[in-house]
């Protein structure tokens, strides 16, 4: 009798333990897409405009990143930002349109679930299959200049959201009662889409998670949502998460080892395989090459006073070559080969050598997000960088050099539109900032990553 109690004890408690207090099961006891500990698994997913580059497209990860770590540590819920597949991209031209590449294969993701709690698309529909409970298309507001009583215009900067009729979103099609819309590799439902008028950072976002009990709820359009922090110490942690995929990294260190006589150990690049172990420094010296990135194709339309021609940008590499008593430029570019041929030749008349990274038929495995990646490692370790005004992938390279640990004066550089230009400015300084109490020194070199010793 009493072995009877205790079995039909145990059993009450193991089928309320296999419930949350929503009545779904735990993941614990086969219920796909539950935590376990009684906390029920929520996810957001987001997009982003696709006129946007692949440079921008990693700022916005950083935004949501940070506004879901922020989200996670105050709520009951266990919450998952889906990472979106990479589809092709605006400026990629050899890619096919239904082209669909996972994080994984640009970005160390393990290294990003130290900072925030990330899973790749492929994970949710695991979970919860093809159906996102809700999608909010993100839009900017469209009074957001306020006319005053004397005439003149305000502008309304406040942190502020609301439902609002849908100005335009041609993804989305209604088939069926559901939303129909394109996620990478497959078509994804939606049981719900609407359009809010949002202005404010990331971090307002909490604001419409905290007004539903959908289980999952995208945001479209997330790079109108700004940073919550910009340049700050935790800006900086999630920065410093964003390590690239191993494949990467080894082949922009093989080049550098072949062709510009570079390490990491020779040049003090070293870094920690666990990116919070890193510590504040100014000590890089960097490989005997100068590395630039040239931007051409849009910006001679869209910044044509501040783009050098060919003669031009090889005249700067000419002058800092001198100033560094160096001979090898490294060059990132998006300029047509028969234009880097005549750059080439041009530095090659005093003497000059200028390297990029081609793609031969070994090595085709590289798609042009995977070269782009490649390109700014290999640009980030040079002794001295000079980069394009006002460019994304400038502004990544310029990153990866601070918290590579070299001397801001060795990054931020650009190039002018001639070398008489006297109204060429420089680039902003946004330099690294640690947690409070981590002074920059050298580095502790206890932890090193195993295939750069």
């Amino acid at each position: 009798m009493g072995v009877g109690i205790t079995s039909l004890i145990l059993l009450t408690l193991t089928l309320e333990a296999a419930f949350n207090e929503e009545g779904q099961c735990s993941k614990a006891f086969g219920c796909s897409g539950n935590s376990m500990m009684g906390k029920l698994s929520r996810y957001v997913l987001y997009d982003v405009n696709v006129g946007e580059g692949f440079n921008l497209k990693r700022d916005v990860y950083m935004r949501m990143a940070m506004f879901m770590q922020a989200l996670a540590m105050n709520s009951i819920d266990d919450w998952h930002l889906v990472l979106p597949p990479w589809t092709k991209q605006w400026h990629w031209t050899t890619e096919n349109l239904h082209v669909s590449y996972s994080w994984s294969y640009f970005f160390d993701v393990a290294s990003l679930q130290l900072y925030s709690s990330v899973i790749e698309v492929d994970q949710f529909y695991a979970d919860c299959g093809d159906v996102v409970d809700e999608v909010y298309i993100l839009q900017h507001f469209p009074e957001f200049y306020k006319w005053t009583g004397s005439g003149s215009v305000s502008m309304d900067w406040s942190d502020r959201w609301q439902l609002a009729e849908c100005r335009d979103h041609p993804y989305y099609k209604k088939e069926n009662g559901t939303f129909l819309f394109f996620r990478g590799k497959k078509h994804v439902k939606a049981k719900k889409v609407e359009c809010i008028s949002f202005q404010g950072s990331s971090e307002f976002l909490k604001a419409v998670v905290s007004s539903t009990k959908a289980r999952s709820i995208m945001f479209d359009r997330a790079e109108i949502a700004t940073h919550v922090t910009y340049g700050d110490a935790n800006y900086w942690k999630c920065r410093r998460s964003m390590r690239f995929a191993k494949h990467l990294i080894d082949a922009a260190n093989a080049f550098r080892a072949t062709y510009l006589n570079s390490t990491d150990i020779q040049d003090g690049t070293i870094r920690p395989l666990d990116w919070r172990e890193e510590l504040p420094r100014r000590t890089a010296k960097g490989g005997p090459y100068l590395g630039v990135h040239l931007r051409r194709k849009d910006f001679l339309n869209g910044r044509p006073k501040e783009i050098p021609s060919l003669v031009d940008s090889a005249d700067q590499i000419k002058t800092h070559l001198e100033k560094l008593k160096l001979s090898i430029v490294f060059v990132a570019t998006d300029m047509p080969s028969e234009e880097y041929e005549i750059l080439k030749n041009i530095l090659l008349k005093d003497g000059l050598q200028s390297l990029k990274f081609n793609v031969n038929k070994e090595e085709s495995r590289y798609n042009e997000g995977g070269l782009a990646i490649i390109d700014q490692i290999i640009a980030s370790h040079a002794r001295f960088f000079v980069g394009t005004h006002e460019s994304t992938f400038s502004f990544r390279i310029q990153e990866e050099r601070e918290i590579l640990g070299f001397p801001a004066d060795t990054t931020f550089n650009r190039l002018c539109p001639n070398l008489e230009d006297k109204e060429c400015t420089p680039p902003t300084k946004w330099l690294i900032e640690y947690p409070d109490k981590m002074k920059f020194g050298s580095m502790n070199l206890k932890h090193f990553e195993a295939d750069e010793l």
